[in-house]
């Protein structure tokens, strides 16, 4: 139960931030690296809230 609640939270916090990084990249190439590790964690937070929601 609160492994799926850290991971929504390290999901939706981690996706509007990945957005938000892309979306300022347009303007500023430097970015590439934090943007990097947000998809990192992004994806690593649908692997843990999926891997929690199935039990």
């Amino acid at each position: 139960m609160i492994r799926n609640i850290v991971s929504f939270i390290l999901l939706v916090g981690t996706g509007g931030l990945l957005l938000t990084e892309t979306l300022f990249r347009l303007d500023n190439p430097a970015l590439s690296v934090p943007i990097g590790i947000s998809g990192i964690f992004f994806i690593s937070g649908i692997y843990y809230h999926i891997r929690g929601l199935k039990g």
